[in-house]
């Protein structure tokens, strides 16, 4: 299965599992014409996953850094140089 067809599906799943609590949170479906302000909560959700994004690329740093460390002690030149490329990829280095 490609890339694009996991993504759909991942999508259509979160789509779903979204409308699914936002049913038994409110008792009903989304509705367009509800007093809510869409594009300000939208805004605070965006908001929201930019945190989510930062926060994981914290996380992601960290660990990269901690593996680093670790790979000054007793590794085999080969796997060494693997670990370094797989930790390259994981950071986006070239």
């Amino acid at each position: 299965m490609s890339h694009l067809e996991q993504t759909k599906i991942k999508f259509n799943n979160v789509i779903e599992n979204q409308s699914l609590k936002g049913i038994k949170k409110y008792g009903k479906e989304l509705d367009y014409l509800d007093e809510y302000d869409w594009l300000g909560m939208a805004g605070e959700e965006l908001a929201d996953g930019f945190t989510y994004l930062l926060a994981e690329q914290r996380k992601r740093t960290f660990i990269v850094n901690k593996i680093r460390r670790l790979l000054k002690y007793k590794v085999n030149d080969v796997t060494r140089t693997e670990i370094n490329y797989w930790l390259d990829q994981l950071e986006g280095s070239n």
